[in-house]
C-alpha cells in the first residue's frame, strides 16, 4: 500500500500500482455484493470456440481471414512458450478472437467532460496494467505478453518457409 511521506522510486510505485488499484477495485465492488474479473483473455474460451460460424457476420472479417489463409498457404500454427507450452495449428485467423475486449462509453455533460476526462487519463495506465496481460490461455500458464504473442502469431500473413527464414536471422 502507497502511504504518504514515504519517498518512493519510480520502479517501487510501478510495481505497486497495480496491485494498490486491484485492492481498491475489490474494496468498491465488494460494497455493492461483486467482484472484479481481470479478463485479458476469456478463460471459459474453447477451441471450439473459434471456428469460423462464430466470426463477426461483415464481409471485412470473412475477407481478411481468405486473405490471409491465402497468404499463408497454410495452417495458422501458434507456439508460445511460458511456465507452461502451448502449440496449436488452426485452420483460420479465429486465434485473435482469443484477445478479449472490453469497451466501456460514458456519456457525460458537456460541463463535466473535462473533469471526466483527466480522471480517465489517470486512472487508465494503472487499470490496464492491471488487468490485460492475462498469462492464461486454454488452461495452460503462458507469459505475461500472452495477448501480444497470440496477436502476432494469430495475424500473421507469411508462410512457414518465410517465418522460419526470419527466426534463423
Amino acid at each position: 500500500m502507497l502511504t504518504s511521506g514515504t519517498d518512493y522510486t519510480w520502479i517501487t510505485i510501478a510495481a505497486t500500482l497495480p496491485m494498490e488499484v486491484l485492492r481498491l477495485a475489490r474494496e468498491g465492488a465488494r460494497a455493492c455484493g461483486a467482484d472484479v474479473l481481470l479478463g485479458g483473455i476469456l478463460p471459459t474460451l474453447a477451441m471450439s470456440d473459434l471456428g469460423l460460424e462464430n466470426i463477426t457476420p461483415k464481409p471485412r472479417y470473412h475477407e481478411l481471414n481468405r486473405g490471409i489463409s491465402q497468404q499463408r498457404g497454410g495452417t495458422f500454427s501458434t507456439h508460445i512458450k511460458g511456465r507452461d507450452e502451448l502449440h496449436i495449428s488452426h485452420d483460420n485467423i479465429m486465434m485473435v478472437a482469443c484477445n478479449a475486449s472490453f469497451q466501456v462509453h460514458l456519456q457525460v455533460d458537456p460541463q463535466e467532460f473535462a473533469r471526466a476526462y483527466n480522471l480517465a487519463q489517470a486512472v487508465t495506465a494503472p487499470i490496464l496494467a492491471a488487468a490485460v496481460n492475462s498469462p492464461l490461455l486454454f488452461g495452460r500458464r503462458l507469459g505475461q505478453e500472452t495477448r501480444v504473442a497470440l496477436f502476432q502469431h494469430s495475424n500473421d500473413a507469411r508462410t512457414s518457409a518465410q517465418q522460419a527464414l526470419c527466426m534463423s536471422c
